[in-house]
C-alpha cells in the first residue's frame, strides 16, 4: 500500500472554523491535526505544480494530470485512505471514544467502557443499550487522546486498557505576534495587532527526522519526484517522502477479528478519520424506523448504541472559485458504533466494513476510514 510521509520544515498552523480578522479577532489558536481534505488538497496541488500548472489542470488537457488529479469538477484516481500522526515508532491513532480516561501514577490510562442492556430506561435514541465507565471518580476527556499503532492493535484483540498521550507529547506551541503594515507608508497600522499559536514538532531524543503525518493512499501516482508541498496556514513547506506500507490488518488478523465477532455477536465499528454522515450521527445505510444499519454485500446489522464525540466543522478553500468552501459538520475520528452481528455473517461483515469508505461525502479525500473489532468485556 502506497503512503507518503510529510514533515514540516519549520513551524506550522492549521486554521479552524473560527473567524480571524486582524484588528477584530486578534488571537487565533488553530487546530491539530489537520483535516484529511486539507492534506489531500496540498498533495494534489503539489503534484499539479510539479508536473503542470493550474491553467492546464482547469482545461483538462494534460492526460496524466487529469487521470490522477481529475478536473475542477471531478476527482481523479488519486484517493486517500487516511491521515495520521507519525513518529519514530510508526503511526499514531486517535483513541476510540468508547473508553474512560483516568489518571494513574502521573499518566493517563484508557479503560474500556462496559456495554449494558437496560430495558426499563428510556432514551432519546430509543436504544436499550448504554456504555458505562467502570471506574469511579473524575475522568478526563477521551477526545484528543492518542495511542501508538502497535498498542492500538493489541487492544483491539484484547481489551484491557492502555496508556494514552496528548498532542503536547509531540507538539509544542510558539506564539507569533505581528502588526499589519500599510502598503503606502510601510508603517504599522494602529489597532491591527494579531497573535497566533504556531506549532512545532518536538525532536528531542528522537533517532530520525522527527514526527510528521503519515498519509495512507488508496490509489496514488508516484510522488518520488515531488519534493515538497505547501500545507496549512501561510503556505508553509512540508518535505514529502514516498514509502511502502503494509495494510493495517493481515488476512489472518482479519480472520481472528471475524472469529471474535462470531463468538461475541457484538462488533465495534471504529472511525480512524472523521466522516460525513447523512443522518448527522448515523451514516446513510442506517434505517431510523428499524434501527438497522446496512453494511454492504447484503448484510444488515442491528445498531445497539454509539460513542460519538462532538461534531467537527469542516471547511477549506476552493482553489478554483477562490473563496471559502461551505462548512459542514463531520463525525470526529475515534467515534464507535456498536452493532449486533449474526454469527454466520461475521466473516462477510469484516470484509464489508474494511472494504468500504464510511463517509457519505469526500471519502476520496481520506474521510471515513473505519475498521471493526469484537466487543468483549475487559478484565478491568
Amino acid at each position: 500500500m502506497a503512503a507518503v510521509l510529510m514533515r514540516p520544515v519549520d513551524t506550522f498552523f492549521f486554521r479552524d472554523n473560527r473567524p480571524f480578522s486582524i484588528g477584530e479577532d486578534n488571537v487565533t489558536t488553530g487546530l491539530f491535526p489537520p483535516r484529511p481534505g486539507t492534506v489531500y488538497g496540498a498533495l494534489r496541488s503539489a503534484y499539479i505544480h510539479r508536473y503542470s500548472d493550474f491553467d492546464t489542470f482547469k482545461s483538462g488537457t494534460n492526460e496524466m494530470i487529469k487521470r490522477w488529479m481529475g478536473t475542477p469538477s471531478e476527482y481523479g484516481d488519486f484517493a486517500l485512505r487516511g491521515i495520521f500522526l507519525h513518529d519514530e515508532d510508526g503511526a499514531v491513532f486517535p483513541l476510540p471514544l468508547d473508553y474512560q480516561v483516568v489518571k494513574e501514577g502521573g499518566r493517563e490510562v484508557a479503560v474500556p467502557l462496559v456495554l449494558e442492556r437496560e430495558d426499563d430506561h428510556f432514551a432519546s435514541d430509543a436504544s436499550a443499550y448504554r456504555l458505562y465507565g467502570p471506574r469511579d471518580g473524575k475522568s478526563a476527556s477521551s477526545e484528543g487522546a492518542y495511542v501508538d499503532e502497535h498498542t492500538w492493535k493489541e487492544e483491539l484483540f484484547h481489551r484491557s486498557g492502555m496508556v494514552v498521550r496528548r498532542k503536547d507529547y509531540w507538539v509544542t506551541e510558539e506564539t507569533k505576534v505581528g502588526l499589519a503594515r500599510s502598503e503606502r507608508t510601510k508603517q504599522a497600522i494602529n489597532g491591527m495587532f494579531y497573535q497566533m499559536s504556531m506549532l512545532r514538532f518536538k525532536r528531542e531524543n528522537l533517532k530520525n527526522q522527527g514526527p510528521g503525518f503519515l498519509v495512507v493512499c488508496e490509489r496514488a501516482p508516484d510522488f518520488s519526484g515531488v519534493p515538497y508541498a505547501l500545507l496549512g496556514g501561510e503556505g508553509r513547506p512540508w518535505v514529502i517522502s514516498s514509502i511502502d506500507r503494509a495494510p493495517l490488518f493481515t488476512a489472518e488478523e482479519e480472520r481472528q477479528i471475524a472469529e471474535q465477532i462470531r463468538e461475541t455477536k457484538v462488533a465495534r465499528i471504529i472511525l480512524l478519520t472523521p466522516a460525513f454522515w447523512q443522518y448527522g450521527m448515523r451514516p446513510s445505510g442506517f434505517d431510523p424506523s428499524s434501527g438497522h444499519l446496512y453494511i454492504g454485500e447484503g448484510i444488515r446489522v442491528r445498531l445497539l448504541t454509539a460513542a460519538i464525540g462532538r461534531p467537527l466543522l469542516v471547511g477549506g478553500w476552493d482553489i478554483v472559485a477562490n473563496r471559502p468552501k461551505p462548512r459542514r459538520p463531520a463525525v470526529p475520528a475515534g467515534s464507535v458504533l456498536y452493532v449486533e452481528v449474526k454469527p454466520e455473517e461475521a466473516h462477510a461483515f469484516v470484509k464489508a466494513v474494511h472494504g468500504r469508505k464510511w463517509s457519505d461525502e469526500s471519502a476520496h479525500e481520506g474521510y471515513g476510514y473505519a475498521v471493526c473489532g469484537a466487543y468483549h468485556h475487559s478484565a478491568s
